[in-house]
């Protein structure tokens, strides 16, 4: 298998693009995404994604994942995140998080520059709540945080037999992300039989569902690339979520 090493060229490619490229953008403001969130084959919750404008042309990314009512009885998830994006420029500035993960409880805000990263961060312990600051340094370079690097695996060329990587800051440390493009297949979802990309993502994730190995995302095989099914591998076992609604960009 080829590799193709984008941490620098990911970015500077993209932000490159002419404006006519960047309007053939598989995303942009209006789009909502929500999936069913499944665990042991039983619906547990759903996930949501949601695409705004912001001030300079950047994108402000939302979204976030909620347990099931019955499920809350056995493990609870209270996730949302909130990304301030500029996909042709510097990669994301403001990562944002709300983390209710079983006994995982932790606030964060983080700005991110390619010179340095300051993390504000909140976190509940068993005597308490806790808070403090942590700085890090930057990259050097334009760097994703855990949301847009799913939107960036969107813009990928995605070629068969092909693997990307870039970097990402989830709140510790900058980590490269590798995408493996695996071929072209089948899928049945609510938005009918589409030919689709699968694609092994190598990543990391805090809290209770710690990750492992791998999470397998499938993008629908044409200018939308949209996620229609991702399987996330954790500590508790694999994770589904299958797309049960779409809104494109400009509605």
């Amino acid at each position: 298998m080829k590799s193709r090493l984008l941490e620098l060229g990911c970015t500077a490619a993209i932000a490159a693009l002419p404006a006519t490229a960047q309007a053939a953008s598989p995303f942009g403001p209006g789009e909502r995404i929500r999936w069913s969130v499944s665990y042991m084959k039983v619906q547990a919750g759903q996930a949501w994604a949601e695409v705004a404008p912001a001030p300079g042309g950047a994108l402000l990314i939302t979204g976030g994942a909620r347990n099931a009512a019955w499920y809350g009885r056995i493990y609870t998830i209270d996730d949302e995140v909130r990304s301030l994006w500029n996909p042709a420029g510097p990669g994301s500035s403001s990562y944002a998080t709300r983390f209710r993960e079983g006994g995982f409880h932790q606030d964060q805000r983080m700005e991110i520059t390619p010179d340095g990263i300051r993390v504000e961060r909140s976190q509940r312990f068993d005597d308490g709540w806790r808070s403090w600051t942590d700085s890090y340094p930057g990259p050097g370079l334009a760097v994703e945080d855990p949301t847009t690097a799913f939107f960036r695996v969107r813009l990928l060329p995605l070629v068969s037999g092909e693997s990307y990587r870039f970097p990402v800051f989830s709140g510790r440390e900058t980590w490269e992300l590798r995408v493996e493009v695996q071929p072209r297949a089948m899928l049945e979802t609510a938005l009918g039989e589409l030919s689709v990309i699968p694609v092994r993502v190598f990543t990391h994730h805090q809290g209770d569902l710690e990750q492992k190995g791998r999470i397998t995302l499938y993008l629908s095989d044409d200018s939308r690339r949209i996620p229609v099914r991702a399987i996330m591998h954790t500590n508790v076992g694999p994770i589904r979520a299958d797309i049960i609604s779409y809104q494109p960009p400009g509605e």
